[in-house]
């Protein structure tokens, strides 16, 4: 009797550190991605701006780097806001046509001296658009042709 209860703790005692090791492991796997085999590719397309001028984006799809590196005329925020001529965003979802990137912060200063930050995102379901998302505003870029 006492031989069964003893191997019974025994082997509970393994299975609980067996689920400590999993459940360790598990939690140190990072964000999953969905990405699948990725094909470098690159747009030019136009939008209007936040401040209603023309805008000329390109985004280039990078297979090394499983990034969307994303470029823009200057005129996307107009010129009070210093926004960066391109960012590199790492990919999140990339299944066909459909893309996703991961979010950039962008900090900067505006006039009054107040540290502001922006966080982007960028994703597109077709190719032919691509959205240009901060908070829950976006510009859609249209008219994409696909350029070498």
């Amino acid at each position: 009797m006492f031989k069964f209860i003893g191997k019974t703790i025994k082997y509970l005692i393994y299975l609980v550190v067996g689920l400590i090791v999993v459940g360790t492991i598990l939690t140190a796997i990072p964000e999953r991605k969905d990405i699948s085999k990725v094909i470098d590719e690159k747009f030019k397309c136009s939008a209007s701006g936040f401040t209603g001028n023309k805008v000329v984006g390109y985004f280039e799809i990078k297979s090394q780097s499983n990034s969307l590196l994303f470029s823009q005329s200057g005129e996307l925020f107009g010129t009070l806001i210093k926004f960066p001529a391109s960012i590199n965003y790492p990919l999140k979802t990339y299944k066909g046509d459909k893309i996703e990137t991961s979010t950039h912060s962008h900090n900067w200063i505006n006039q009054a001296g107040q540290s502001r930050v922006h966080n982007t995102r960028i994703e597109t379901d077709n190719k032919d658009t691509f959205k240009f998302i901060v908070k829950q505003k976006y510009i859609e870029f249209r008219n994409c042709e696909k350029i070498n």
